[in-house]
């Protein structure tokens, strides 16, 4: 699989509880729409899939940072085009016990097939529904077969997350985390702050998802 990774991030405070961060990644894969199709929609399988725990190296140990714990799916409508699915997400930090400080969100995901060339998945946080941690998150995703700078052979897949973090409430989980960590707390600290806590966590799982194809 050849790949071809742009990623960049532009941020500043949307609100003053809130961090609007922006994430961009581009592959070409060798996999077709279909096969790419198939792992982008395993909802009920988001958290047991390759990327659901992402961990780190501090001070020569091994330190979860994120689990995904839980993702329930419900299908709303599908057919040979198109398809919509709400799917429940809770997410663990570190080794984190208290649950009602776990980010949780519900997503609203949609896909359009365009042609047997590619499809389009949007995924939108339902801002009505009860959430922690984020304030919004949308995921876009573009995917054909004919993309520029990809070959022939290849499928193109462009990725765009826009996110925004509660400050207050990561600030609630991060005084939880570094309470019980001793003397890893210095190098756990600076990993949450409302750009990292997220953009490293989602750059990780659809990276470990395109090395699927």
């Amino acid at each position: 699989m050849k790949f071809s990774m742009m990623i960049g991030l532009i941020s500043g405070f949307a609100a003053s509880n809130a961090m609007a961060t922006h994430i961009s990644e581009k592959q070409c894969v060798g996999s077709d729409p279909k096969a790419v199709h198939g792992v982008f929609t395993k909802y009920d399988q988001y958290s047991k899939m390759p990327g659901s725990e992402y961990s780190m190296s501090l001070a020569g140990v091994d330190v979860p940072l994120m689990r995904w714990v839980k993702s329930q799916a419900k299908m709303v409508s599908e057919s040979a085009s198109a398809s919509e699915a709400y799917v429940w997400t809770v997410l663990q930090p570190v080794n984190l016990t208290e649950s009602r400080l776990y980010p949780r969100f519900l997503l609203d995901c949609k896909v359009e097939w365009q042609g047997q060339g590619g499809f389009r998945q949007t995924c939108s946080m339902m801002k009505d529904k009860q959430h922690f941690a984020l304030d919004d998150l949308r995921i876009a995703v573009e995917v054909s077969r004919a993309t520029r700078g990809c070959k022939s052979s290849e499928t193109g897949i462009s990725i765009e997350i826009d996110l925004s973090a509660n400050s207050s409430e990561v600030a609630q989980i991060k005084n939880a985390v570094l309470a019980p960590a001793g003397m890893l707390a210095p190098l756990i600290e600076p990993l949450f702050n409302e750009e990292a806590f997220f953009k490293n966590y989602f750059n990780f799982v659809y990276g470990e998802w395109m090395k699927q194809l």
